[in-house]
C-alpha cells in the first residue's frame, strides 16, 4: 500500500524509456484507479462529486481505449492482474480506510446537509488531444467522497468481455502486485502500477517498474509514441551501493523504520544495513508482504478439485467475492495454497467480507441493509461445497460505519436450508416479473429493488423511502433539466444507493452460484439454485446499470411503474425473501464488547427454513 518517500528518493535514478516493444504487465487495481481519475480530468463544467463521477460505461470504454493506445505504440501486454485474496495482516488498513471513507461521507453530508444541484450540461466531458494519456490532477471537489462503488469490476467486466484483452485478464488468489512481481522475476519486462510497493518486491535484474501517471505522449511529425520513467532495480541497486542481498528493501525499511529521515541519511544507513541489524524480527515481518507466491505441492489430494478449475472459476467473482470464498481453506487446499502465517484468530475463527462503499445517507439506516437476506444466502451457498468441519453458520459484514466496529454478524443458511432459501427468493423473483412485465430488464431490477425496500420498509414499521419520493416526484422534461439545475437531496441518493447495494446483492448471489457450478457437478446442485441461476442471468452488466446522470429519468419511469397501478401500494402477497416479517438474530460486534443487539424484526428468510443451522 505503499512505502512513503520512496518514488520521491528514487526518481533521480529512474530513466525515460519508450514503451515500444516492451513487454508489459499491469497492476489492475491500480489501472482501475487511474482511468477513474482520468475521466474525473475531463469534467471541466462539473460543479461536485456527483457530477464529475463517471459511469460505469464510460470507465469500461475508457480503459479499453487506453489498452488500444498502449499497443498502438508498440508495448506488448502480457498480463492484467487483479488483487483476489488481501493478506489478513492489512486488515487494520483496511479497516481505517473504511472509517476514513466513512468521516469523508459524514463530512460531505453536513457540508452539503441541504442538498446540492445535478445537471447534464455539466457532466459533458473535455478531451484533451492526447486523452487517455494527458493525466490531470483533478479539483478538490470531485475527490471529497470515495471513487466509484464498483470501479474494479466494472473494469473487469469491461476487460472480460473484450475478446482482445479477455485473455490477458487474471484474478489471482492473493496481491496482484506479488503476481505482477513473480511474472517479472521470471519473464523481465516492465510493470505499470500506481503502488510504490512494487520497487521492494523481487522482479529480478531485467525487471522495471513505471508508474501509470508517468506514462506520456511524445509527439513526432507524424508519429506518436509512449514513453514512461522506468525504474530498473538492478540498475539502481547498483547505482546507489545497496547490497545485494536485501537490495531496495534495506532503503524501504530505513524510510519505514525513520520516515522524516534525509535521503542521504536513510541511504547510508541501508548500505550498512542498519536498521536490519537492529530490529531482525521486525524486518522479518516486513520482508513476508513481499515474498514471492509459493504453491504446495504436497497439499494437493485427488480428492480435491483441480487447481485449474478452481483458478478458472474464481474468474467469475468480483475481487470482493473472490477474498470471501478464499478464506476457506478447503478452496485453498484446492488451489495448492495454505492460508497466511499472519492470519490472526480472529481471522480464523470468523470470516468477513468488505463490502464495496456506498455513497447513502449517513442519517438514514445503511443502504446495503434491505438486500440483506440475499446476500445472506449467497454467502451460505459456499457451504454446499465445503467439508462439513469448515461449514460456517455466519459472516461478519463490513460496511460504512461509525466508529472501530469490527463488522456486523449475520446469520447464513446451512446447506440443507439453501434450496428452500432460493425457492423463496424465486417467488419473490416472479411476483416481481409479473408486476413489470413490458419493462426493459434494467428497468425490471430497479423495480425489483423498488418492491425489496417496500416490504423490508414496512417488515420494520418504517416509511417507504421509494414512494415517498416517487409520490413527491414532478414531471421530468430533459431539456428542462439540462438547462436548469436538478435539486437532489439526500433521501434521493440513498435511494440510488439502496437501488445499487440491491442490484450488487443479486449480483453476488449470481456469481456464487455460477462458481459452484463450475467447481461440482451441475447435476448434483439443487433444482432451485439451477432455476435461480437462470433467471439471475439476465441481471444487467454494470455498463447499463443506472447511474447518476440517469437518476431522474429512472424516477419517472420507475412512478409510472410503482405508482401506476393502485395494486402496487398494497402489500406483496409473496413471502418476499428481503423483507419477511420474521424476528432475525443479529449482532452487532463492538471492539471493546461482544455485545448483542436487542432482537428488531426480520429481513431474514432463513428463519422460515427451520432450526437447521
Amino acid at each position: 500500500m505503499g512505502i512513503p518517500h520512496l518514488i520521491t528518493f528514487l526518481r533521480p535514478y529512474a530513466t525515460l524509456t519508450s514503451l515500444k516493444g516492451k513487454d508489459i504487465v499491469i497492476d489492475g487495481p491500480g489501472l482501475a484507479y487511474h482511468i477513474y481519475h482520468i475521466c474525473l480530468g475531463t469534467r471541466n463544467s462539473a460543479g461536485n462529486y456527483f457530477e464529475a463521477n463517471p459511469s460505469y460505461k464510460e470507465l469500461g470504454e475508457t480503459v479499453l481505449k487506453w489498452l488500444d493506445g498502449l499497443e498502438s505504440s508498440g508495448g506488448v501486454v502480457k498480463r492484467i492482474y487483479f488483487d483476489g485474496f488481501l493478506p489478513p495482516a492489512k486488515s487494520d488498513v483496511r479497516q481505517q480506510r473504511l472509517n476514513r471513507n466513512t468521516q469523508l461521507l459524514e463530512k460531505y453530508h453536513k457540508d452539503y446537509s441541504s442538498g446540492l444541484r445535478y445537471r447534464l450540461a455539466s457532466t459533458t466531458r473535455t478531451n484533451p488531444p492526447s486523452f487517455p494519456f494527458a493525466f490531470a490532477h483533478q479539483r478538490n471537489k470531485f475527490t471529497k467522497l470515495p471513487a466509484s462503488s464498483f470501479l474494479v469490476p466494472s473494469v473487469i467486466e469491461a476487460l472480460q468481455k473484450s475478446n482482445k484483452y479477455k485473455h490477458l485478464v487474471e484474478v489471482v488468489p492473493g496481491e496482484a502486485d506479488t503476481y505482477c512481481a513473480s511474472y517479472l522475476s521470471q519473464h523481465g519486462g516492465i510493470v505499470l502500477t500506481g503502488d510504490s510497493d512494487l520497487l521492494v518486491h523481487e522482479i529480478g535484474t531485467h525487471g522495471s517498474v513505471s508508474f501509470f501517471q508517468d506514462v506520456e505522449v511524445l509527439s513526432k511529425a507524424n508519429s506518436w509514441e509512449l514513453k514512461s520513467q522506468t525504474f530498473n532495480a538492478g540498475s539502481i541497486i547498483k547505482r546507489l551501493g545497496l547490497p545485494p542481498s536485501c537490495g531496495i528493501r534495506a532503503l524501504a525499511f530505513e524510510i519505514i523504520m525513520d520516515c522524516h529521515g534525509s535521503f542521504s541519511k536513510l541511504l547510508k544507513q541501508a548500505i550498512t544495513l542498519t536498521a536490519i541489524n537492529q530490529h531482525k524480527a521486525m524486518y522479518e515481518d516486513f520482508v513476508k508482504e513481499y515474498l514471492p507466491v509459493e504453491v504446495d505441492v504436497g497439499t494437493f489430494d485427488s480428492g480435491l478439485v483441480e487447481p485449474s478449475v478452481v483458478r478458472n472459476a474464481l474468474q467469475v467473482l468480483d475481487p470482493r467475492i473472490c477474498e470471501y470464498v478464499l478464506q476457506f481453506p478447503y478452496v485453498m487446499r484446492c488451489l495448492g495454497l495454505s492460508q497466511p502465517s499472519d492470519t490472526s484468530q480472529d481471522c480464523v475463527d470468523n470470516i468477513n467480507i468488505f463490502l464495496p462503499f456506498l455513497i447513502d445517507s449517513p442519517s438514514r439506516t445503511n443502504a446495503w441493509e434491505m438486500s440483506t437476506s440475499i446476500r445472506q444466502l449467497a454467502y451460505g451457498c459456499i457451504n454446499l461445497i465445503l467439508p462439513v468441519e469448515e461449514r460456517r453458520t455466519s459472516v461478519f459484514e463490513h460496511k460504512r460505519q461509525a466508529n472501530a466496529s469490527r463488522g456486523r454478524e449475520w446469520e447464513i443458511p446451512a446447506a440443507s436450508g439453501i434450496p428452500g432459501a432460493c425457492a423463496e427468493v424465486l417467488k419473490f423473483l416472479h411476483e416481481s416479473r409479473i408486476r413489470s412485465e413490458g419493462r426493459s430488464i434494467t428497468d425490471s431490477w430497479t423495480f425489483t429493488s423498488f418492491l425489496q425496500e417496500a416490504e423490508w420498509s414496512e417488515s420494520i414499521g418504517k416509511e417507504c423511502l421509494g414512494k415517498k419520493i416517487l409520490n413527491g416526484l414532478q414531471t421530468w422534461d430533459p431539456d428542462h433539466i439540462s438547462r436548469k439545475a436538478s435539486e437532489w437531496d439526500w433521501d434521493k441518493i440513498h435511494l440510488m444507493a439502496q437501488i445499487q447495494g440491491s442490484y450488487y446483492s443479486f449480483r453476488i448471489l449470481k456469481q456464487m452460484i455460477n462458481f459452484l457450478i463450475l467447481i461440482g457437478d451441475r447435476g448434483t446442485i439443487a433444482k432451485p439454485l439451477l432455476q435461480l441461476n437462470d433467471i439471475l442471468q439476465d441481471l444487467p452488466c454494470l455498463s447499463a446499470l443506472d447511474g447518476f446522470e440517469q437518476m431522474d429519468s429512472m424516477l419517472t419511469t420507475m412512478k409510472g411503474s410503482v405508482l401506476g397501478d393502485p395494486s402496487q401500494e398494497k402489500e406483496l402477497s409473496v413471502a418476499a425473501p428481503a423483507e419477511a416479517s420474521k424476528k432475525k438474530k443479529k449482532r452487532k460486534r463492538d471492539q471493546s464488547t461482544g455485545s448483542v443487539t436487542a432482537n428488531k424484526k426480520s429481513s431474514n428468510p432463513f428463519e422460515l427454513l427451520g432450526p437447521d443451522w
